[in-house]
């Protein structure tokens, strides 16, 4: 800018440019060069943005991640960079069978509970759960795997109480009371149990039966060719 004083002129640079000599001068005693202001004042756009000087100004804009609260070019007097929300603005950025988890300036995926990423094609795929050691159905349960997710089912003998993922557990039959009557000890195994007749007790060789009171009465039957006893009751 020219300034015109009493028989003379002075020289005063524009904002954004400055004068290679003195602050006032004439064309013969210096002139106007741009200022970056990106190198004078590295924060001048503020934080996680990115400073870009042009002749006489300089741009500001935002960083991966972020978005300006104006236009994509700014000056710290008109705009800031806030924090881009990836989750809220795609959905579908992790993929399916997944979780997005926003972070300052980026976001981080992570799969779903019975997913897991694969190596072969980095997404979330089905987690086969029926073949983790130790077996999560216990040793004799039946182990159904689905996506995402797996049942237990267990054989007779065995529970998980109604919880279909918990691992099947041996039920004790010989805690209900009286299973082998007053003559029998009760022995529990896995997956069943046994009852063991006292002397004079019998549950004719049915192993889970009540033991009773044996009022047999064995004959010998010589009509046949072979030794047989019947029983009379």
């Amino acid at each position: 800018m020219c300034y015109n004083t009493r028989g003379r002129f002075y020289c005063h640079c524009r904002p954004g440019f400055r004068s290679t000599n003195a602050l006032m001068f004439t064309s013969l005693t210096g002139e106007c060069k741009d200022l970056n202001e990106c190198l004078e004042n590295p924060q001048v756009c503020g934080n996680n943005t990115i400073c870009l000087n042009t002749i006489g100004s300089y741009n500001c804009q935002c960083l991966s991640g972020f978005r300006s609260t104006t236009t994509v070019n700014f000056t710290a007097l008109t705009g800031e960079c806030k924090d881009l929300n990836e989750c809220l603005e795609n959905p579908q950025v992790c993929g399916n069978n997944t979780i997005c988890l926003n972070t300052i300036g980026s976001y981080n995926c992570q799969c779903l509970p019975g997913f897991r990423v694969s190596t072969n094609t980095g997404r979330c795929e089905d987690e086969d759960e029926c073949v983790r050691v130790p077996p999560v159905c216990g040793a004799l349960g039946m182990c159904t795997n689905t996506p995402g997710r797996y049942t237990c089912n267990c054989p007779s003998g065995l529970s998980n109480h109604g919880n279909n993922t918990a691992p099947c557990t041996d039920i004790d039959e010989c805690n209900v009371t009286g299973i082998c009557g007053v003559g029998g000890d009760c022995q529990n195994q896995k997956g069943s149990y046994s009852c063991l007749c006292h002397p004079g007790y019998s549950n004719y060789d049915n192993k889970q039966a009540q033991c009773s009171g044996d009022c047999r009465i064995w004959y010998y039957d010589a009509l046949l060719p072979m030794t047989r006893y019947n029983r009379i009751q």
